[in-house]
């Protein structure tokens, strides 16, 4: 019987749910699965808005590298807003990737996808990619 303070209404719920998992788990996944395309179009309307974009990335630069949003702005001003690398802006429209160093988690600095992925494949090894560059440039007049 529901209770008229909307407070213990909610302390009601909640011990039921604590007390009977099974059964409030499987009514809510009854009731995801009889609306489930209306959930999902409803998310994706979210997703992609810029603001849920910029908080997501906020959230993530926070949680893998311990970079606020201003940090971040401040490495991207430095940089004049391109990648670090190539000086370039990034192709694919996306904010630049935050490069670190893999043992240190030290910020080195933002780049396109392309050049962090450059790095990545080379291991971060300076030598691999001298050696890359050489031998670009010795096939370049031939």
């Amino acid at each position: 019987m529901p209770f008229k303070d909307p407070e213990k209404n909610r302390e009601c719920k909640r011990r039921y749910k604590k007390n009977h998992p099974e059964k409030t788990n499987a009514h809510a996944k009854k009731g995801y699965w009889k609306h489930r395309d209306e959930i999902r179009r409803k998310a994706r309307i979210v997703e992609s808005t810029s603001e849920y974009k910029q908080a997501a990335h906020a959230r993530r630069i926070r949680r893998e590298f311990g970079l606020t949003v201003e940090e971040y702005e401040t490495k991207l001003t430095a940089q004049n807003g391109v990648c670090a690398i190539c000086r370039r802006l990034c192709s694919t429209n996306r904010n630049l990737s935050v490069d670190h160093d893999h043992q240190s988690q030290r910020v080195r600095g933002l780049l396109c996808v392309k050049c962090n992925t450059m790095i990545g494949l080379a291991d971060d090894l300076a030598e691999r990619l001298i050696i890359a560059a050489q031998y670009l440039e010795f096939w370049k007049g031939k």
